[in-house]
Parts: C-alpha cells; structure tokens; sequence
C-alpha cells in the first residue's frame, strides 16, 4: 500500500492447496507474494525479498525488503505460539511453558526450524501479550485502510 503496488489476493482454503498452484502462476507477467514457504521453493524461483526485520539465516542470499529499495520499516513476521483459555489453571500453562522452552533450547529443533525459514524465539507470557496487541494494532489499521476481509 505505502509503495502503491497493486496485489490480487487468491485465496486458498488449506496450506496444501497453496504450493502447486503458486509454482504453476509463477510464469512471465505474474509476481506471486507470498509462498508457503521459502524451503520448498529454492531452485524454482528467484526470491527478491524477505518481509523480515534481517536476512533469515537459512538463507542469507535473500535480501530484506529494505535491502531491496523498500520501505526502511517495512517487516512482516508470521509466528506460533500455544495459547489457552483464560480460565486455564496457571500451574498447567506454566508447566507447558517449561516443556515447550526445554524443546526450544534443543540444538536439533532449532537447527530444523531454521531449516524451514523460521526463527526460533522463546517468549515470556508478557511478550507474547505484547506482541499481540502490537500486531493487532498494526494489522487492524491495514485493514482498517483497505477494507480488506475474510475469504
């Protein structure tokens, strides 16, 4: 929107259906913008970009959009996170805090998650909280301006 590039949203109902009908609309005249990810699309197309604050590590090739001649604060982050109920017994979300922080500090895991262009983070409650509501703000103007809804 702030660059004035004009997108055509093509919505798909699951993650599955997303990856060969994006490789087929990838021809001549045609800019796809968002893969499923960025893994399973190397040697099939050339990136021009990455929506992130740097470059991912598995892939360090890529620049960042800023890199590319975009806007300075332009960053785009997707994430996952467990959540639960508000209800829920605080002695059980502390416990799958700790099973999911052990599993995060694990070489292994990290090292795969990075394989796939994920960054793994370990989260306090209050960041999560924080991260939320700045996401919220920001994607909620977006939609505000655009008028976008859901598919």
């Amino acid at each position: 929107m702030r660059t004035g590039t004009q997108m055509l949203h093509v919505p798909f109902k699951e993650t599955s259906q997303m990856w060969p009908r994006w490789a087929t609309a990838t021809s001549p005249g045609r800019s796809p913008r968002s893969p499923p990810q960025v893994a399973g699309a190397r040697g099939k197309v050339k990136f021009l970009a990455v929506a992130a604050k740097s470059r991912l590590p598995a892939q360090p090739e890529i620049p960042t959009v800023p890199e590319s001649g975009g806007p300075a604060d332009y960053e785009v982050n997707g994430w996952v996170a467990f959540l639960s109920p508000a209800a829920a017994p605080r002695e059980a979300v502390e416990a799958i805090n700790a099973a999911v922080s052990k599993a995060m500090a694990e070489p292994d895991l990290r090292e795969r998650l990075t394989t796939f262009g994920f960054t793994p983070l370990q989260a306090s409650r209050a960041a999560l909280t924080e991260l939320i509501g700045a996401d919220t703000a920001k994607f909620g103007e977006l939609v505000r301006k655009t008028g976008a809804t859901i598919d």
